[in-house]
């Protein structure tokens, strides 16, 4: 029973957290607005391919699941535009260490470039919704049911993760304007807490979409 209500204390904290963290609504405001944007265009045909799917650290979930359903159309069609398609997806193959340097660079990305006053960040964390939308859109549409359902959890962890670490280049940027305005620099402690939450996160990350997609 104690455990059941910790458990309970641990999930009300962090649904408080979230409620109050305003950087946290803002990136994921902007990323499920690219995400539905991204999805609308590749279901509906604006675009036959998804967005930016070959820059592998805007959306590696994608690049990992392709081999199970795009790599069997070129085997069954012969396609050599096909077979060249799929051999573009990586300068390397996706192993391990293509897993951990997508997903890392990821959120070294969103946190880091929060010093350039948050706008990279914002753009980038756009660019992960654009292209996921449109990744998931093309997965459900020719993957199997088990393929498409290891991919929608996987994009929920790996959204969580790029949120949180949205979050936290924002809020630097943001901290950054506000010091170049009252020559303070002032910042939440908790984004100490959301970034050892995204270093927990990257890691099981890396290791779900390695287990799940890659072995």
């Amino acid at each position: 029973m104690m455990l059941k209500s910790k458990i309970k204390t641990m999930i009300k904290n962090v649904t408080d957290s979230v409620k109050e963290d305003k950087y946290l609504k803002i990136a994921l405001i902007i990323l499920l607005f690219a995400f539905f944007l991204g999805y609308s265009m590749r279901v509906f045909d604006f675009t036959k391919s998804p967005i930016l799917g070959e820059i592998g650290v805007i959306y590696p979930i994608h690049q990992e699941a392709f081999p199970y359903y795009m790599g069997g159309v070129a085997l069954e069609s012969r396609s050599m535009d096909a077979t060249i398609s799929y051999d573009r997806i990586s300068e390397s193959p996706i192993d391990l260490l293509y897993v951990m340097r997508n997903n890392v660079i990821s959120a070294v990305l969103l946190v880091g470039t929060g010093v350039l006053l948050g706008i990279p960040t914002v753009i980038f964390t756009f660019l992960v919704g654009l292209s996921a939308g449109a990744s998931i859109a093309e997965v459900l549409e020719f993957a199997g049911l088990i393929v498409a359902l290891k991919t929608i959890f996987l994009l929920t962890t790996y959204v969580i993760a790029v949120v949180l670490a949205a979050s936290i280049g924002i809020e630097i940027g943001s901290a950054i304007i506000r010091y170049l305005k009252t020559n303070k620099f002032e910042i939440d402690k908790k984004i100490y807490d959301k970034a050892i939450a995204v270093m927990i996160i990257v890691v099981i990350n890396i290791i779900l979409q390695f287990v799940l997609l890659v072995m």
